[in-house]
Order: structure tokens, then C-alpha cells, then sequence
């Protein structure tokens, strides 16, 4: 996830599509507007066998935030066909 991370802060969409599902792709971009700079906080491993991942951000300069206030960012994440994990739900981002 902290590759997820680092290609969504690079704005690398060809990335994104490797580690994450159309749908959480296109939550994930929407997330744009509000949140920079995101950053893998945690994991947890859930009884189903996927993951529950919290992230910080950043928010824009434009909305005005204060300088040391953050936002986050819950994921589910679940194993992909191929090796390795998708995102493939956002639960919320504030």
C-alpha cells in the first residue's frame, strides 16, 4: 500500500491501475480535491483474510486547513489475482 501511496501522490495512473479495482480507482481519484500528500499509516488483517488500511493526507493549500491539521483515509484492501493487494473499496475520507 505504500506503493498505492506513492503513485497516487505522484498523480502515476498507469501505477494506480496495478494496485487498484475500476471502482476504488475512480473513488480514489475523486479524493484529489481534498487530500495530498497520502501516507500508509496501518493495516489490519480482518477475519475475511483482506485488509482494513488507514492512511493520513494533507490537505490542499486551497482549502485554507491549518498547516498542522490532517486528514484520513480507510481503505479495504484484498488479495489481487496476480501476487500482490488491490484496493478495492474506499470507506471514507475526511
Amino acid at each position: 500500500m505504500r506503493y498505492l501511496a506513492r503513485a497516487f501522490n505522484a498523480h502515476d495512473n498507469v501505477a494506480l491501475r496495478h494496485v487498484t479495482t475500476p471502482s476504488a480507482r475512480r473513488d480514489l481519484l475523486e479524493m484529489r480535491s481534498e487530500a495530498v500528500n497520502l501516507r500508509l499509516d496501518r493495516c489490519q488483517r480482518q477475519p475475511a483474510g483482506d485488509y482494513l488500511c488507514s492512511f493520513v493526507h494533507d490537505y490542499p493549500s486551497a482549502m485554507h486547513m491549518a498547516p498542522n491539521e490532517h486528514g484520513a483515509a480507510t481503505f479495504i484492501v484484498a488479495p489481487a489475482l496476480r501476487p500482490g493487494w488491490y484496493m478495492y473499496a474506499l470507506l471514507g475520507c475526511g
